[in-house]
């Protein structure tokens, strides 16, 4: 059997734990493990379920159809121990509380402590180093990753060796049961803790700062991979504190809503998702007209929800103090100016982001139609050409250039105007 058949099979093998996995989350689920084990509620189990299910799905594709990326097994790896760790809880939280009688609490609740910090290593700070070719970006960074990778796991091992008990936590009381592999002095305990900690962040801020080095010195399709993880991350990044900031300003039952249940799916969801999109190189080119277009949205969304409310505030006190009462005049108002004003924001605001973020393409743009406007009435060939070759010059820079000019059988051979750059 082949290298690459293996690779497959194993792969496979993996995802069919990660099923199996699913498939026992979903039976407790349904025995009714969720109503005081853990304070599972069903939402909480897609989010997790499912961003683990995408990791992987995303896995095996990528070992099945990118065999040398190794991102495709560490992908297989997050989604299997995620899964893992989430049906572990589950299980040792429904036979802690009596819900099911389920043997072997306290090794599934040892594992789920063991399960749950190796995938939070190996997502933030194995998965940056190789993302997105699966391989580190020099030898010193690989050293690196090595190095704080190993010393965060080693320290999650030894944390999950100390004598004393497991807590678990579930919507009525506290459950403690004792370590089943307590090997190390229970004294140890608090110190471990405190350096398996550090360990994790210092980790995955060693695997950030060697993804930016990365998108810092990238070019070609390797820079608009990772600007395709880069612009997910920022978004969801920004989205979430919006909402756990000023959600409450803004809707006091926003956390209960299916806005807030949305945008937790989409930043679940959407990583695996975005992974396969750069690992595969589909639409990259995209990424620039999404990125233009959100800034353009996200800028003009702010001036004008500042115009309304000022203008809303501004004449509701206007009226008040001219006939003493409300008047819904004051929204009417308010909204016909955002109306009116919407299309001129848009155009100024699109100008300045370009000009101060798309300098370039701006700049391309604008000697475009400027050559546009000075060809349409020129006659003279020879300054045609000229400003042509300086056009392609300035906007496409490439290292050479040639004009050829096509001519009928009965007119003087053709001739070409050459210019190296």
């Amino acid at each position: 059997m082949s290298a690459l058949r293996i690779s497959r099979f194993l792969a496979l093998a993996l995802l069919v734990a990660t099923l199996l996995s699913l498939a026992g989350v979903l039976v407790l689920h349904v025995a009714g493990c969720s109503n005081s084990a853990g304070g599972f509620s069903l939402y909480e189990t897609i989010l997790t379920v499912g961003s683990a299910l995408g990791f992987a799905l995303l896995g095996a594709l990528i070992v099945f159809y990118r065999p040398g990326n190794r991102i495709g097994w560490l992908c297989s790896v997050i989604g299997f121990t995620f899964l893992l760790g989430y049906f572990s809880a589950y299980f040792a939280d429904c036979g802690i509380a009596g819900v099911v009688a389920t043997p072997g609490t306290a090794w599934m609740a040892w594992l789920s402590y063991l399960a749950f910090p190796i995938t939070v290593v190996l997502m933030f700070s194995l998965l940056p180093f190789l993302f997105p070719d699966g391989r580190f970006f020099s030898s010193v960074w690989q050293r690196l990753a090595r190095l704080t990778t190993g010393v965060a796991l080693i320290s999650v091992l030894l944390t999950a060796l100390v004598q004393g008990p497991l807590i678990y936590s579930s919507t009525d009381s506290n459950f403690e049961i004792d370590n089943p592999v307590g090997w190390l002095p229970e004294s140890l305990g608090p110190l471990l803790e405190n350096i398996t900690l550090l360990a994790i962040i210092g980790a995955a801020l060693a695997g950030i700062v060697s993804l930016i080095v990365r998108l810092l010195r990238a070019q070609g399709d390797m820079r608009l991979q990772l600007k395709w993880l880069f612009y997910f991350l920022a978004v969801a990044i920004t989205t979430l504190l919006a909402i756990e900031l000023f959600g409450d300003m803004v809707d006091e039952g926003i956390f209960a809503s299916w806005i807030y249940l949305l945008v937790l799916l989409l930043v679940f969801w959407g990583l695996p998702a975005v992974i396969g999109l750069a690992v595969f190189k589909y639409r990259l080119y995209g990424i620039d007209v999404i990125i233009r277009r959100t800034v353009l949205y996200a800028a003009l969304t702010a001036v004008l929800a500042l115009v309304y409310f000022g203008s809303v505030t501004l004449l509701t006190n206007l009226f008040s103090s001219v006939t003493g009462q409300q008047s819904a005049l004051a929204i009417v108002v308010s909204t016909l100016l955002i109306a009116a004003l919407f299309a001129p924001l848009r155009r100024r605001v699109q100008g300045w982001i370009d000009r101060r973020f798309f300098r370039r393409k701006y700049d391309a743009q604008r000697v475009l139609a400027q050559f546009a406007l000075s060809v349409r009435d020129e006659t003279d060939l020879d300054a045609l050409t000229s400003e042509l070759v300086r056009v392609v010059q300035e906007t496409m820079q490439p290292e050479t250039m040639s004009v050829w000019l096509k001519t009928t059988v009965d007119q003087a051979p053709g001739r070409a105007s050459q210019k190296s750059l």
